[in-house]
């Protein structure tokens, strides 16, 4: 199994859930106001871990912007 789909079963239904080590990748601005610590969850096959949880309010496609990817050179 990868990684989201063990956090995935250890989530809360309709919330995206993040490792620790995710989480501190994030811009330290974007940690304060688009995430909430969960805290400690049990992960099949991992132990526990810190989790952290999208806010609803910011559980949204509006803001992504995607780069297309190129096709690759022939």
């Amino acid at each position: 199994m990868t990684w989201s789909a063990l956090l995935g079963a250890a989530g809360l239904p309709g919330r995206l859930q993040v490792s620790q080590a995710t989480f501190q990748l994030l811009p330290p601005e974007r940690q304060r106001t688009e995430w909430e610590e969960r805290g400690s969850v049990l992960v099949k096959g991992k132990g526990i871990m810190s989790t952290y949880l999208l806010r609803t309010s910011h559980a949204t496609t509006a803001d992504c912007k995607a780069e297309p990817i190129p096709p690759p050179n022939q």
